[in-house]
């Protein structure tokens, strides 16, 4: 049985300065891409046989999302500049596509495919991540809510989910409290590395991919087949 709560405190650690510290703007803006980096590499692991592709930053965005996705996630509130945000993080839910017998091997190869059979794509969800909480919470909360607006009704369905470390003390945090309220108010959840927490209405990191303890046999068979346990070294 795997251990929710195993990275709480460690990973607190990882993204946290010193209380005696002044943290700069760019080493949280670095924290930040860490933590993005950090979320695509477990969910990346979670999906390995799965059928969900986690896309994170412009390059591989332009690479594997096709651009009738892109054009989709794009959240526009006006024509001039900064009037625009597109999303560089998302989870691509997808269906198996039928009559296909060999895997789709390469970033172009599944952008191809996705181009020519939309039905494949069953839900986009865009992550909206940052390593603290409270006030941070509110730039991501305004476009998330422009978008589900946007895109209200739209096939495939655009989900959004807010994922925190968070920095802050768990124990400064209080059920029914401003941030809470917001986070609940995400279509795609709301969750956070320090384990599931129901009165908080926070799930775990890991919950991001709902069947990821039944998937855990599986992942067994195919570490060894896996390119990213490769270059992680886990095999």
């Amino acid at each position: 049985e795997v251990d929710v709560e195993m990275l709480t405190e460690e990973l607190r650690d990882l993204f946290k300065s010193p209380a005696d510290s002044v943290r700069s703007q760019s080493s949280v803006a670095n924290a930040g891409v860490q933590w993005r980096r950090f979320l695509w590499c477990i969910l990346s692991m979670l999906s390995t046989s799965g059928n969900e592709v986690p896309v994170f930053g412009g390059p591989m965005m332009r690479s594997v999302v096709p651009g009738w996705i892109r054009d989709m996630l794009r959240i526009e509130i006006g024509e001039a500049r900064g009037l625009s945000h597109e999303p560089d993080f998302v989870l691509l839910k997808l269906r198996k596509p039928e009559g296909t017998g060999q895997p789709v091997s390469g970033a172009d190869a599944l952008r191809d495919l996705l181009e020519a059979d939309r039905g494949i794509v069953e839900e986009v969800v865009v992550i909206w991540a940052k390593t603290n909480f409270n006030d941070n919470i509110q730039g991501a909360l305004l476009w998330s809510h422009i978008s589900m607006l946007q895109t209200e009704g739209s096939d495939p369905p655009i989900r959004h989910a807010w994922v925190t470390v968070p920095t802050n003390r768990p124990d400064s945090y209080s059920p029914g409290t401003a941030p809470f309220n917001r986070a609940s108010t995400f279509d795609g959840g709301a969750y956070w590395g320090i384990g599931r927490s129901d009165v908080f209405g926070m799930g775990s990191i890991f919950d991001i991919v709902p069947d990821w303890e039944e998937r855990m046999p599986q992942l067994r068979d195919c570490v060894h087949h896996s390119e990213l346990y490769k270059r992680l070294g886990l095999t």
